[in-house]
């Protein structure tokens, strides 16, 4: 073969090449979607409108992302910071939104949601949504007067009850007032105007008493004095938890029975403590019991071993808190 025909071949064989990639390129060309004008830009939030743009495989997924967008503007206008960037690489959509916040509104609920645009994307389909602000102001204060209500009904006859009871009574609507609270702190984000301070105001109280509750109870320890090791690390958890030791008014009990087993094992003393807990409520009801059972070792002595048990019960107890470790229902 001559140098000329090798010349030749290698010639038609790279513009065959060339025209291979140019008809690739322009096929992938023709299949990337371009997105449109009101993804990458879409519209502003008004008095009477939100908008919200989102992107998924289908259409329900798509209209889902467009929500928790507007979730999340909503969240972070109450206190924070948002970045928002869209960029377009191949005709593909990049959004990323990254919040700091200090307050959030918690989930939101939307009523009054309508498509309005979709789009085919590289993914799957863009969806633009709009959502009524009146209907979802309407709604949101409707879901506030609700919880508030049933607030109230759970608080009636407060001032009657002992203060381990207005304790549990309280503790027990701090899901619903918590839930109140972020419905407030929407409705002043939709609506900075609107008459919710007293309502939110009215529920603060509420969860300011319901934190402070267990500071107002009193408690005593009944033990044998061959207790009073495992009595006096109940007394320090029971102060680290805001709860204070009665000086004669009527309180709360704390009855202590602790069955204690010595041994030797393996030339270790071993010292396990059966620890049992009664509560009794302000008025000498028994409320609940508890048992803890324990154990320690100590090569020098069964004191050391039963001084180790004592402080494992200590971990247990503070590791486990006040319902889960010692049964005080709160």
């Amino acid at each position: 073969m001559t140098l000329a025909l090798i010349r030749a071949l290698l010639f038609w064989l790279a513009a065959a090449l060339s025209s291979s990639v140019l008809v690739a390129g322009c096929a992938l060309d023709f299949l990337q979607v371009k997105a449109p004008p009101w993804v990458l830009d879409p519209p502003t939030d008004t008095a009477l409108e939100l908008w919200g743009v989102g992107e998924g495989p289908n259409l329900e997924v798509a209209r889902t992302a467009a929500l928790r967008a507007v979730a999340a503007r909503l969240r972070v206008s109450v206190s924070g910071t948002v970045e928002r960037s869209v960029s377009v690489a191949n005709q593909s959509v990049y959004t990323s939104e990254q919040s700091q916040m200090r307050e959030t509104v918690g989930e939101t609920e939307f009523v009054g949601v309508s498509i309005e645009r979709t789009a085919r994307s590289a993914n799957g389909v863009h969806v633009l949504v709009r959502i009524d602000k009146r209907a979802l102001l309407q709604d949101t204060r409707d879901r506030l007067r609700v919880l508030q209500q049933r607030v109230q009904a759970s608080l009636t006859g407060l001032d009657t009850q002992t203060p381990l009871e207005q304790a549990r009574s309280l503790r027990s609507v701090l899901p619903e007032v918590e839930a109140g609270l972020r419905l407030g702190k929407l409705l002043r984000t939709l609506d900075p105007s609107g008459g919710e301070q007293a309502a939110t105001a009215q529920l603060e109280n509420v969860r300011a008493l319901a934190l402070l509750a267990p500071g107002r109870l009193r408690f005593s320890l009944e033990h044998n004095a061959k207790d009073a090791k495992v009595a006096s690390e109940l007394a320090e958890f029971l102060a680290s938890q805001g709860l204070k030791a009665s000086s004669g008014e009527r309180g709360l009990v704390l009855r202590i029975k602790v069955d204690i087993r010595e041994e030797i094992l393996f030339d270790n003393w071993a010292c396990q403590l059966q620890i049992g807990l009664e509560w009794l409520d302000e008025r000498g009801q028994l409320i609940t019991r508890r048992q803890h059972q324990v154990s320690g070792l100590s090569l020098s002595n069964v004191q050391q071993a039963c001084q180790e048990a004592v402080s494992r019960f200590g971990r247990v107890i503070r590791t486990a808190g006040l319902q889960a470790g010692l049964g005080l229902p709160l």
